[in-house]
């Protein structure tokens, strides 16, 4: 709380006394306003969970649920678009599964087809070593294959997360 006056020792001891109380209560006004839409927006991410595992139970067609499944965590992360590549260990490519995308993005038709991980390095590193890996296109070590796909895709930051089972990389998440 900030108050302010041209007039010389205008704010007497009670002055400051009732402020002090009223910076309390405006403190306390803020606090339960932050935790109130926190609260919200947990209500809001566990509605959208329960709403993605039911319709999830609903179809036992793989692509449907992926579809889904990428729906629904663009929703609950607040992130623009949401892929599931298949990873192919054997050839090293990496197929589109699903996509959750706006229409606006301009992907170009190369993210639709196989793509081969010799030419995506930090894809490859993200399989290889079960770690989730961050691309920034202000990186200026960043792959050029990758600075490529992220500029034509319009994206800032590109995170991806292998998807483990069993001690193996079966796939891909790419936000």
């Amino acid at each position: 709380l900030n108050v302010d006056s041209d007039i010389r020792n205008f704010f007497t001891t009670e002055t400051t006394r009732r402020l002090l109380i009223f910076a309390d209560h405006a403190a306390t006004a803020i606090q339960n306003a932050r935790l109130f839409t926190a609260s919200k927006r947990r209500a809001e991410e566990m509605a959208a969970l329960v709403t993605a595992a039911a319709t999830v139970s609903s179809s036992l067609q793989i692509e449907d649920v992926l579809h889904i499944v990428a729906q629904h965590m663009t929703e609950i992360l607040a992130v623009p678009t949401w892929a599931i590549s298949n990873y192919e260990a054997r050839t090293e490519k990496l197929i589109l599964m699903a996509n959750y995308t706006p229409e606006v993005w301009n992907v170009g038709d190369f993210w639709l087809q196989p793509y081969d991980l010799e030419r995506f390095p930090l894809v490859k590193r993200a399989l290889e070593k079960f770690q989730p890996i961050q691309a920034q296109i202000s990186d200026p070590k960043l792959d050029e294959n990758q600075r490529q796909f992220m500029q034509q895709a319009e994206i800032k930051t590109h995170l991806m997360i292998p998807l483990i089972f069993q001690d193996r990389a079966i796939g891909l998440v790419e936000l």
